[in-house]
């Protein structure tokens, strides 16, 4: 967290930085753009976390700006990952992120399609 405070996103949890536009109900403290904190997040894909951690860095980087900077850390994850639940969030992730014509050109996601993300 002390990273991402470092660069101005004032949040108190990664998650926080999941679905963060507008939502009146929900008390967020953070909206709006975070693309400065893409590379942290991707560097964290290389890190030790615990599973809901891990599953707020890889959400929280599954949107198309993030593509440059955490595809192929997420693509690397994919295989190394060894919860199940966890590799359907990263294929999750990575269908958002990938341009269509990407993901039929990267074999090693389209076999996760096929099987099912996992």
């Amino acid at each position: 967290m002390a990273e991402l405070d470092e660069i101005g996103t004032n949040v108190n949890y990664v998650w926080d930085l999941v679905n963060n536009g507008p939502n009146p109900p929900l008390k967020t403290s953070f909206i709006g753009s975070y693309e400065i904190a893409h590379p942290i997040l991707a560097r964290h894909q290389g890190i030790s976390h615990h599973k809901r951690i891990r599953e707020g860095l890889i959400r929280a980087l599954s949107e198309p700006d993030a593509c440059e900077v955490a595809a192929q850390p997420l693509i690397e994850q994919r295989w190394v990952e060894s919860k199940k639940s966890l590799r359907w969030v990263i294929v999750k992730g990575l269908e958002v992120m990938l341009p269509r014509v990407e993901l039929q050109r990267c074999p090693e996601i389209q076999e996760a399609f096929d099987v099912g993300y996992l």
